[in-house]
């Protein structure tokens, strides 16, 4: 061997070391090397990059365990995949919550990997730290976006149910009395010589005036915007009330051979409520009526006031209603199992509104019924 061969090797092996110091040192990634045969496995080396990345110079780090970059965060998903990563030997990427030395939080995206002796046997940990705080800022905040545009679409469905349940109510409301209007033009088309023909005339005209009133009140600004019903509650005279209530019921009910009584007991002559909304209650539960009763019986409305508030009821001796569905009967689009008597139709949504109304009116209204005995709802005003 040439004696120069030595030098020259040990020469040749100064310099890759010092171009691999060079290497780490220019690197933009922190690097560094803990010493997995000491307690705590200290630190030994870091380079120039992990001082600019933590604001820490060397002197502060060597003989640390590098864990004290997390601060009090204890508990971070990544960190048991480290932990086990260390007691395996065994290489890993992790993300971790770090803390500068101004007490910056930063996101630190370590590579760790063992470094092993000829015999195999563990003796240090390189460890290769990124700051990615732009990147994972950058994640949050879509994912942040994300979450608020599924809110968004959440709350558009949310409204656009509710329009779609307003043009049901809208549907709903005008099929009344225009079912009506249609109805007392054939009674007078089968009988011309009636001496009744002005009152009829009075009655279609208030059905107008109604469907008119229904529609504005339906289809206001504020309903528009909300999708929910409102309530314009005033002083109504409960007498003039009951009294066109009995009128135009009784010609509804007489369209199918029903008879309705009205009772009417007023201590208190005048109440505050929504009378276009509360007459829109009381035909619901009418037409409900009239469409599961047969021909020749009879409907009840009894109308009561005090000091204290106004009720009423009303009272069939219709097909009546089970047990197991009386729960569902004030549900949007619910049917039950009875059928109308000369195939009537509807939404479906009737008693929903009645419901709605009569919450807005700050009220409550229960139901009782028994099958094949009829069915009594009562609907109480404060």
């Amino acid at each position: 061997m040439h004696p120069n061969s030595t030098g020259n090797e040990r020469v040749l092996a100064e310099l890759s070391l010092e171009l691999l110091k060079e290497a780490i040192d220019s690197s933009v990634c922190g690097v560094t090397i803990a010493d997995a045969r000491e307690p705590d496995m200290p630190l030994i080396y870091i380079n120039e990059a992990f001082s600019k990345i933590t604001g820490y110079e060397v002197r502060e780090v060597l003989g640390k365990n590098c864990r004290f970059l997390q601060g009090d965060l204890d508990e971070q998903p990544d960190l048991p995949i480290l932990r086990e990563a260390i007691r395996n030997r065994e290489s890993c990427t992790v993300l971790l919550k770090n803390f500068k030395k101004n007490g910056e939080l930063f996101w630190n995206e370590l590579i760790l990997s063992p470094i092993l002796n000829a015999d195999g046997e563990l003796t240090h940990f390189v460890g290769i730290q990124n700051d990615v705080t732009e990147r994972e800022t950058m994640r949050i905040d879509l994912k942040r976006r994300e979450q608020e545009l599924r809110m968004t679409t959440a709350k558009l469905k949310k409204l656009l149910d509710e329009k779609n349940k307003l043009l049901s109510i809208v549907a709903h409301d005008l099929r009344r009395p225009l079912s009506n209007i249609i109805g007392i033009h054939q009674l007078m088309e089968e009988d011309q010589s009636s001496d009744e023909g002005p009152d009829y005339r009075e009655i279609t005209l208030d059905e107008a005036r109604n469907a008119y009133d229904l529609v504005n009140n339906l289809l206001n600004k504020q309903s528009i915007e909300s999708g929910k019903l409102t309530v314009n509650k005033k002083p109504t005279d409960l007498v003039q009330f009951s009294e066109k209530i009995a009128r135009e019921m009784g010609r509804m009910a007489a369209l199918k051979g029903i008879d309705l009584e009205v009772n009417a007991s007023l201590e208190q002559r005048e109440f505050s409520l929504d009378p276009i909304r509360v007459k829109q209650v009381l035909q619901n539960l009418v037409d409900n009526a009239i469409k599961f009763s047969e021909r020749g019986t009879s409907i009840e409305i009894d109308l009561r006031s005090n000091e204290v508030g106004f009720c009423f009821n009303v009272r069939d001796q219709g097909q009546g209603i089970s047990k197991d569905e009386l729960d569902k009967i004030f549900k949007a689009f619910e049917s039950g199992s009875s059928q109308s008597t000369e195939g009537e139709t509807g939404f479906g949504i009737g008693l929903s509104i009645v419901q709605e109304i009569v919450e807005l009116h700050g009220g409550q209204i229960d139901v009782e019924s028994e099958i094949g005995k009829g069915t009594c709802f009562s609907v109480m005003l404060w």
